[in-house]
């Protein structure tokens, strides 16, 4: 099967399991791996958006029932927060919810999964990692010059937030892409140069450019473990000890067992052209012995030839009669 015609997941599978076929990976075009990388990537932040905006969607439910009935009246006009006599609104039951229109900035580290609406911007923190939404980005939205706990309700029902979900989905498609673009890239480039390296220590002569080719393939499992451990993160806050030690060795693994086995595969090929060398050249040489012996024969019974007619008197000419 040639390789351009193996699809994207079957190049998955051969990266996970078949170290062999790296050499084809290795030669393929430089186009072709920059493919596979963006798709691998593409895939890994449409899952992470998805459960992103899921997560999203069910704090978003829960926030509507404590405004509809916990949270005094505020209004958010001029982009900036206003809270009833000046209340310092605070909630906590599986998230913490935070309105306090007199403070710019909070001590984000006390809050693990929170959202916290400020004098001119709402924080919302999950899983450790913070996003900034400022009132003016909501009014502009929904076009509108202010909101209050009223409009927050209407604006929360779930007719009216589809568009909402729409734009935070596309937003933390693009955010979630360039992340997972730049952090597995700089990876991959640290592994080409740890198998460049190899290369160079083995003597397998192969590019860098090769090597990293290799490496995008390389990193396919970790990649994959990576993604796994950050859904399980986002749904279940499992967090793993050294994880990212874990990740690291599993791609330095591939990359020294793909170089090792190439090298051996050179070795192997060097070998064998060498013993075809040498059966090449008896063969030859056998061939010139056989030549030369055919040669000989006729040289040699011409020889004998004249020593038989030597030895052999002739007749005298007086006993004819």
């Amino acid at each position: 099967m040639e390789e351009s015609k193996i699809g994207f997941f079957k190049k998955v599978k051969k990266s996970i399991c078949n170290f062999e076929y790296y050499i084809n990976f290795a030669r393929e075009n430089t186009s072709k791996a920059w493919s596979y990388y963006l798709k691998l990537i593409l895939i890994f932040a449409l899952i992470t958006t998805s459960i992103i905006t899921y997560q999203s969607y069910k704090i978003v439910r829960n926030i509507t029932q404590v405004v509809k009935k916990e949270v005094p009246n505020f209004s958010i006009t001029e982009e900036e927060l206003k809270i009833e006599n000046d209340e310092v609104f605070a909630y906590k039951d599986g998230i913490n919810i935070l309105m306090d229109g007199s403070k710019e900035e909070v001590e984000e580290s006390e809050y693990e999964d929170a959202i916290l609406f400020l004098k001119n911007k709402i924080n919302v923190i999950l899983n450790g990692e913070k996003r900034t939404i400022p009132y003016s980005q909501i009014l502009a939205l929904y076009n509108l010059e202010s909101i209050n706990k009223e409009d927050i309700g209407i604006l929360f029902e779930k007719d009216n937030l589809i568009k909402t979900y729409i734009v935070f989905a596309l937003v933390m498609l693009v955010i979630n892409f360039v992340s997972y673009f730049a952090y597995f890239l700089l990876d991959i480039l640290v592994l080409a140069i740890i198998g460049q390296i190899l290369n160079y220590l083995t003597r397998t002569n192969l590019k860098f450019v090769s090597v990293f080719k290799m490496s995008i393939h390389a990193i396919t499992l970790p990649m994959i473990l990576m993604q796994i451990y950050i859904i399980l993160n986002i749904l279940l806050s499992i967090t793993v000890k050294n994880f990212n030690i874990a990740y690291d060795a599993i791609s330095y693994i591939y990359i020294i067992t793909v170089l090792l086995m190439i090298k051996s595969d050179i070795v192997k090929n060097q070998q064998l052209v060498g013993k075809a060398v040498v059966e090449k050249k008896e063969e030859i040489t056998e061939e010139r012995e056989e030549e030369k012996e055919e040669k000989e024969e006729p040289e040699e019974e011409k020889k004998e030839e004249k020593k038989e007619n030597k030895e052999t008197p002739g007749e005298p000419e007086g006993s004819k009669a």
